[in-house]
């Protein structure tokens, strides 16, 4: 028979005074009770009844720009319009999502709803122009460089950006 040999391991465990989380030798995350933060938890439910386990990998998580982000804006139901969710820390556990709208791009004005308020950047024959999006103003809109436009007296070219004006 063979010779084995018989590796023991021990595990170290820091504890950091502040913030009081501890990370297991199974990656287990210690938190604190929210209202005695000697108690050590893993969930809520290893605090007394109505208390919340923060920082614990089964617990509350405490709110960041990590885990609470907008959205992209992306095409909302009517045309002209954008939209996406904008989020944010409301205190230290809470994250707030509210709808958010605005002009797309080659339309102007405001919205708080997705289907009025925004208008289309006016047109040169038959050619519209074109805005950033979220622009608010009428002079916000332009004709960009290059663009070909045609009519009676012949063909002309945008040699720059062209803005309406009043």
């Amino acid at each position: 028979m063979k010779n084995k040999k018989i590796f023991m391991s021990t595990y170290i465990i820091f504890i950091s005074l502040t913030p009081k989380f501890l990370i297991g030798a199974t990656g287990i995350t210690y938190g604190q009770c929210s209202s005695n933060p000697d108690l050590l938890c893993i969930s809520d439910a290893d605090c007394p009844t109505g208390d919340t386990c923060i920082g614990g990998s089964g617990g509350t998580t405490i709110c960041t720009n990590l885990n609470c982000s907008s959205t992209s804006w992306e095409s909302a139901q009517s045309s002209g319009y954008e939209t996406r969710q904008y989020k944010y820390c409301s205190g230290r556990y809470t994250c707030v999502s509210e709808t958010e709208y605005r002009c797309a791009s080659g339309y102007y004005g405001s919205s708080t709803n997705g289907t009025n308020g925004c208008t289309r950047c006016p047109s040169s024959n038959g050619i519209y122009g074109t805005s950033a999006a979220g622009s608010k103003l009428i002079t916000n809109c332009y004709m960009p460089t290059e663009t070909i436009l045609t009519d009676e007296t012949g063909t002309f070219i945008y040699t720059s950006d062209c803005f309406y004006t009043n």
